[in-house]
């Protein structure tokens, strides 16, 4: 039999649906993910990356369960929009936890690029 592990990693839960060759959902597995949200000013919205990781083998290895070893299994991903991390190429260690797309550090940064002269050449040259 060959099933697909479809994962949405979104910013409150982290899903694993398994379907079948015929699209069918075999199972579902969730957890919700530990969002860690600080600051006043500027607001900071951050996830551990370990964490994370954990949180997603244990969903995917949840719907697991319903596969035989000789099944062929797919998996196809759907992350967090905009949201980073910063890794060493060398070691392969996070250096940074995962920094949202909601994150508000760099807010008035963004606000003066984005009013600037050269994104204005930017839009008109490129839009």
């Amino acid at each position: 039999m060959r099933y697909i592990i479809s994962v949405d990693i979104g910013t409150t839960t982290i899903r694993a649906c398994l379907y079948d060759e015929k699209c069918r959902l075999v199972d579902t597995a969730t957890d919700k993910i530990r969002v860690e949200i600080s600051g006043e000013k500027e607001v900071r919205v951050e996830i551990d990356p370990d964490i994370l990781f954990n949180q997603f083998v244990e969903v995917v290895s949840s719907v697991l369960q319903r596969c035989k070893s000789k099944d062929k299994v797919s998996l196809a991903l759907c992350t967090q929009r905009n949201s980073f991390l910063c890794w060493d190429k060398t070691t392969n260690e996070t250096l940074t936890k995962i920094i949202c797309w909601s994150d508000g550090r760099a807010r008035s940064a963004c606000t003066q690029w984005n009013k600037s002269f050269t994104m204005k050449v930017c839009v008109i040259k490129y839009w």
